[in-house]
């Protein structure tokens, strides 16, 4: 179902404070700018975490590579729109005849773990095996020593649980809570340059069946076929350039 048909409806699941569309845009309003202040606080401690570690790799390697860069935070806080769409989703789900309160629904949506989200894309599959060595504590229970886990590390990569057939998400992801923000949390998500890529191409797509659209049965084989293609590709893409790199010191 499309935001835009979802208004009514989640308008009768919604206490009365906010189920005009105007009085919840204000009321958000407020919940975004803390999930502003969570995530770019998270994203420049890991900024400056994944900087120092670059220096290391570049001298090691002796290669002067991006290894990883993260996606701007502006623009990455959930808008109303989609905020809307996904209490509609939750709420419709959990209807017991009673309407929740205005505290209720501000913690459904403090909650969503992708409120606030950025992305680290690096050159290759195993730059984030080293971003996630540096980020994480060996329990990877703690980003940086001061932003806890909420949840595990999901891994669309490999995970047969999570990943599923016809979606190209291949990321590593998990979210984090940031105190005297709401306990906002703050998603990051860690892909590979060719499932970046992917990511961002096959997204409308799962949107449009997320609100219900459909696809033919053609062309959902063929993508996903191309989708498990490309992994194969990023993987042999990361034994080439361990390959290059010995090639490199052997001759040096």
């Amino acid at each position: 179902m499309a935001v835009g048909n979802a208004d009514v409806p989640l308008q009768s699941l919604l206490p009365a404070e906010i189920a005009d569309p105007d009085d919840f845009d204000t009321w958000f309003e407020l919940i975004r700018q803390d999930a502003q202040v969570a995530v770019t606080q998270v994203y420049n401690a890991v900024s400056s975490a994944l900087d120092a570690k670059t220096e290391v790799l570049r001298a090691e390697e002796g290669c002067n590579r991006a290894v990883w860069t993260l996606t701007d935070t502006t623009g990455l806080i959930k808008t109303t729109a989609s905020v809307r769409s996904k209490l509609f989703r939750e709420l419709a789900k959990v209807q017991t005849g009673t309407l929740p309160s205005l505290h209720e629904v501000e913690q459904r949506v403090v909650g969503f773990p992708d409120l606030g989200r950025f992305r680290i894309v690096c050159d290759f599959a195993s730059d984030i095996q080293c971003a996630l060595r540096v980020l994480l504590d060996k329990g990877r229970r703690v980003l940086l020593s001061q932003y806890p886990l909420r949840g595990p590390v999901k891994n669309y990569a490999l995970d047969l649980h999570l990943r599923r057939p016809d979606r190209g998400h291949r990321a590593y992801q998990f979210a984090v809570r940031v105190p005297d923000t709401r306990q906002c949390s703050v998603e990051i998500q860690l892909m590979s340059l060719l499932q970046d890529a992917w990511d961002r191409r096959n997204h409308p797509m799962y949107e449009w069946t997320r609100e219900g659209g459909r696809l033919p049965g053609r062309l959902v084989l063929s993508d996903v076929a191309l989708a498990e293609t490309l992994y194969l590709v990023d993987e042999q893409a990361k034994r080439n350039w361990r390959a290059f790199l010995r090639v490199r010191r052997s001759s040096s």
